[in-house]
């Protein structure tokens, strides 16, 4: 059993990991805890999503603002398993974060 945690909170620390490194690359916004992160956009109105440590894989939620900036979570839409379910949710995030609401069009 406590080999199993271990592994579970290596698990935890690599996929944060990865999101750092990818944030970093790439503009993104940051907010790390323990056991849970935001990924979000500090220079435009973007996406943002929250990720909570459930025992082995990170759940993601969608998180939303209401006029008073008060910020409310949907229900979990996304699973974050392992490495591979971490990068193919970035390189989606990295689609929607490219598309920021009131951009300018050429």
């Amino acid at each position: 059993m406590a080999k199993k945690t271990e592994k579970s909170a290596g698990l935890c620390a690599d996929i944060q990991r990865i999101f750092q490194d990818v944030a970093k690359e790439n503009g993104f916004s940051l907010k790390l805890n323990s056991k849970s992160f935001s990924i979000y956009s500090e220079k435009w109105h973007s996406i943002e999503f929250l990720f909570q440590w459930q025992k082995d894989h990170f759940v993601g939620k969608f998180v939303s603002y209401n006029s008073k900036g008060e910020w409310k979570a949907s229900q979990a839409i996304v699973s974050i398993w392992n490495y591979t379910n971490a990068i193919e949710f970035l390189n989606a995030f990295k689609i929607l974060f490219d598309m920021p609401a009131k951009r300018k069009t050429k």
